[in-house]
């Protein structure tokens, strides 16, 4: 069983942030990092963007993260709060 499987990710709202971040063109492991609001010298940013590729929001296209077409409909959702 590989590692990546256990996400260790673990605040569900981090990982809904990091769309957005990269919609804002913040793709690099350290740039999601500070986008999200942690500071693990990029490890968890690489953590959250795997998270946020296993529920299919993101992908990893020439090592640089984009959303996929669920993502770019997530970041489109109302803001209901």
């Amino acid at each position: 069983m590989h590692a990546s499987i256990f996400l260790q990710a673990d605040d569900i709202y981090k990982l809904m942030e990091v769309p957005f971040a990269i919609s804002g063109d913040h793709k690099t492991d350290s740039e999601i990092e500070a986008f999200i609001g942690t500071n693990s010298k990029g490890r968890q940013g690489r953590y959250y963007k795997l998270a946020a590729e296993k529920f299919g929001l993101v992908k990893n296209s020439n090592n640089s993260s984009e959303l996929t077409d669920t993502g770019k409909k997530f970041i489109g959702l109302k803001d209901n709060k």
